[in-house]
C-alpha cells in the first residue's frame, strides 16, 4: 500500500529549518532589528591593507578622515545583505557627512591578500557605482576583537579609534546620528 502525503521525517526536517531561519532572520537577512550596543571600546592597535595591499595602520586610516567619526563597515562580495547595504551608505554619504561621519568599508572576501582578489572587489565597485575608501583586514583582527559572528557589521568609530555604536545586520541611521549626536555634544 503507498502511503500519502508527507513522511515525518520530512515534516521534523522543515520544522527544523522554519525555526533555523526565524531565529536566525536577524543575521541573515540583515533586519535592522538586529542587535546592536551603544559602547565606548577602545580598539587596540592593528593594521590593515589598503587598495594596493600596503599595511597601514587602522589608527591612522580613522584619523585621516576629515569627520570626527567614522562609520565603519564590515563586509564580503558573498554576503547578500552586505551587497545590498554598500550602495545605500554609498547614496547617504553626504548626508553622513553632514552629521560629521565619514564612511569606510572593511572587506572580508577570501583571497584578498592577492591583487587578482582586490582587483575583483573593486570590478564589484565599478559596477554598482561605489566609491567609498574600502580598507582589507586579512587576519580578521577586528572581527575576531570584536567577537563579530556575521556580516554586515557596522562600527561607529571616533577619530580616536573608540567604537561608540556596533550594530549587526543593516546600519540603522537613526540610531547612528543619536549616537553621532551625543558624542559631538559631550566633546563641546
Amino acid at each position: 500500500m503507498e502511503q500519502k502525503g508527507l513522511s515525518p521525517l520530512v515534516i521534523i526536517g522543515l520544522l527544523i529549518v522554519s525555526v533555523f531561519l526565524f531565529i536566525n532572520k536577524n543575521t541573515i537577512f540583515g533586519s535592522n532589528d538586529a542587535p546592536h550596543s551603544f559602547t565606548s571600546t577602545t580598539v587596540a592597535p592593528f593594521d590593515l591593507w589598503d587598495s594596493e595591499g600596503k599595511v597601514v595602520a587602522f589608527n591612522d586610516v580613522i584619523q585621516s578622515f576629515e569627520s570626527p567619526m567614522v562609520l565603519v563597515s564590515l563586509w564580503a562580495t558573498w554576503c547578500t545583505p552586505c551587497v545590498k547595504e554598500i550602495p545605500l551608505m554609498q547614496s547617504r554619504r553626504e548626508v553622513f557627512k553632514e552629521m560629521g561621519i565619514d564612511l569606510m568599508l572593511l572587506n572580508y572576501d577570501n583571497g584578498v591578500s592577492e591583487p587578482l582578489g582586490r582587483e575583483k572587489i573593486f570590478k564589484w565597485f565599478e559596477k554598482v557605482n561605489v566609491n567609498l575608501p574600502n580598507f582589507f583586514d586579512p587576519k580578521e583582527i577586528l572581527l575576531e576583537g570584536l567577537t563579530v559572528h556575521a556580516l554586515p557589521f557596522n562600527v561607529l568609530f571616533s577619530k580616536e579609534g573608540t567604537a561608540l555604536y556596533l550594530k549587526a545586520g543593516f546600519f540603522n541611521e537613526e540610531e547612528i546620528f543619536d549616537v553621532s549626536k551625543k558624542y559631538l555634544e559631550n566633546k563641546l
